[in-house]
């Protein structure tokens, strides 16, 4: 093939459901859509959250074997914690395979601080847990503009009466990640490109429990 682009172009969002984007049909996302519903789902794994369920989808390693269900890696004697990684996995990570040399990761979970893949990719992300600017890793000069100022995780739970703002406010983050990844695409024929997106689970994770009173971490009236 020629011209920009990717040969392989992977796009992880976490938290958008199968069937949701079914339900939601070809007139909300008229690009995602036709994708989706050509295809089937994948098996999930247990348990079924995003730190072992991203180890597992980036390394091809299942949960019982890395372990690595949450903050805790419970196949560990001391059961320290520690931030959740795929970094001790790092050659197992499906970037790495084979000879690509024309290797972009952008805003991947787990895999931070940033590494080159191959020795000559390049990736950018974010903490995994925490909020601030993303870091670059980009030996050979693949990257083209400054990565947007968030990547990596969400950590300041908003306010009830400041949702719409957080909402808002998430949605800019992930349409400058992708934007991002877009001017990527345009400036070079990659071998592989894998851009992840948080928002949507992001949004879950904090809006949920301010509908859910039954919810342990329900903020109660005081944030109202």
């Amino acid at each position: 093939m020629s011209g920009n682009g990717a040969e392989l172009l992977v796009l992880g969002v976490d938290g958008l459901d199968y069937d949701t984007v079914l339900d939601l049909g070809p007139g909300l996302l008229p690009n995602l859509h036709p994708l989706v519903a050509a295809s089937r789902p994948h098996d999930g794994c247990f348990p079924p959250d995003s730190v072992p369920s991203w180890t597992s989808i980036i390394t091809g390693v299942p949960p019982e074997e890395h372990g690595q269900l949450h903050s805790v890696n419970f196949l560990l004697e001391s059961g320290d914690s520690y931030e959740a990684s795929v970094e001790h996995l790092r050659e197992t990570c499906f970037w790495e395979i084979g000879a690509a040399s024309q290797v972009a990761v952008i805003n991947p979970f787990l895999a931070h601080p940033p590494w080159a893949p191959n020795g000559t990719g390049a990736m950018v992300s974010g903490p995994s847990f925490s909020e601030a600017p993303p870091t670059v890793v980009d030996p050979s000069g693949l990257l083209v503009g400054e990565p947007p100022d968030r990547m990596g995780g969400f950590s300041q739970i908003p306010r009830q009466r400041d949702l719409e703002q957080f909402a808002d406010e998430t949605a800019a983050i992930a349409q400058a990640q992708y934007n991002y990844t877009l001017r990527q695409l345009e400036a070079r024929r990659w071998d592989l490109l894998f851009h992840t997106n948080l928002t949507v689970d992001r949004i879950q994770h904090f809006a949920w429990r301010h509908f859910d009173r039954s919810d342990p971490t329900h903020p109660g009236t005081s944030l109202d």
